[in-house]
């Protein structure tokens, strides 16, 4: 019953090569991106009425009745909600919006930025953790990334990861192997342009733009 419902929602994912998830964490319906699809993950299918959404998914937990949702996961499994809405999106590098991901239970934000590593791994692509603070999370992929970073910026990445910095900030950085969360790219700043290099997947703590 759902199946076409999902291939609506993974065709329009391919044309515009961008997504935006609702978690259970959100506050509110984004309202940032109105002409991208919607993908509700299970609590985060309840900020606003159904049809905001283009499909919703999860195991009810954190929900209500799980019977609203598109598709329903069973409670008992070895994945996550988000790990399993990762699956569901069409192959190939896009940009991930998440909303209500960021916050709450500790173990729950850092593997869920294993399970999106994980996907820049393996797609490329750009992922943004929409956050509650002035700060929001980037996560990358490995190559050379021009942006524009004003006050504090921390990157980090869990793989040993060969990281280079140059342009407008405090601390540039030659090419220089760095350890998992190391605290050697905490806390520097950005004065405008700069450009990262990194060999693999990484995330960028800033300043919202």
């Amino acid at each position: 019953m759902y199946q076409s419902k999902l291939q609506s929602f993974i065709s329009k994912v391919q044309q515009h090569k961008s997504v935006v998830l609702v978690g259970p964490m959100a506050k509110s319906f984004p309202t940032d991106w109105p002409q991208l699809p919607v993908l509700g993950v299970d609590g985060g299918s309840n900020k606003a009425s159904p049809e905001r959404y283009d499909f919703t998914l999860g195991d009810g937990d954190s929900l209500g009745p799980a019977a609203a949702l598109d598709l329903v996961f069973p409670s008992a499994k070895d994945a996550s909600d988000l790990a399993l809405a990762l699956q569901h999106l069409p192959a190939g590098p896009l940009t991930i919006h998440l909303y209500g991901f960021w916050g709450g239970r500790f173990d729950h934000q850092v593997i869920n930025l294993g399970e999106l590593h994980a996907r820049l791994t393996q797609e490329g692509g750009e992922v943004y953790f929409h956050t509650e603070s002035e700060y929001q999370v980037l996560g990358l992929p490995a190559g050379r990334h021009n942006l524009v970073l004003q006050g504090i910026f921390s990157l980090f990445s869990p793989l040993p990861t060969q990281f280079s910095i140059e342009g407008a900030c405090r601390f540039p950085l030659p090419a220089t192997r760095v350890d998992p969360l190391s605290s050697r790219l905490l806390s520097n700043e950005g004065q405008g342009a700069v450009t990262i290099e990194a060999d693999q997947p990484f995330f960028c703590y800033m300043r919202k733009p």
